[in-house]
């Protein structure tokens, strides 16, 4: 019932948010001492970047370690909505690639 879908919206934003994680630490170099805008399709996970924290245990973890990543590579970051259909790293993540291949985009190894 609602406790379910409650708990598979909550797996969901987690991965939201362990995304922008992997994102921020792969690109970390790359906006050290920058400015970037990051675009995240998921309104529950960029609430939890812009305020800083989350009730959830988990997704608070996410979010420290993630604007840690931020704070030491001392960049000004600012996080932004994007709805999931203009956003294009959604396609990739449903498998669906025909605007990476469009725009010729290069696969970067995520740093774990």
């Amino acid at each position: 019932g609602k406790e379910k879908a409650a708990e598979a919206q909550n797996q969901i934003t987690l991965f939201e948010l362990l995304a922008v994680f992997c994102a921020v630490r792969t690109f970390k170099e790359m906006i050290r001492g920058r400015k970037a805008v990051f675009f995240v399709d998921n309104k529950a996970a960029l609430n939890m970047l812009i305020k800083g924290y989350s009730r959830a245990d988990d997704a608070n973890e996410v979010t420290f370690q993630t604007l840690l990543k931020v704070a030491e590579a001392e960049a000004d970051v600012h996080w932004c909505y994007v709805r999931s259909k203009q956003n294009l790293a959604d396609g990739p993540s449903r498998e669906k690639l025909r605007e990476v291949e469009i725009l010729r985009a290069q696969n970067v190894e995520a740093k774990w």
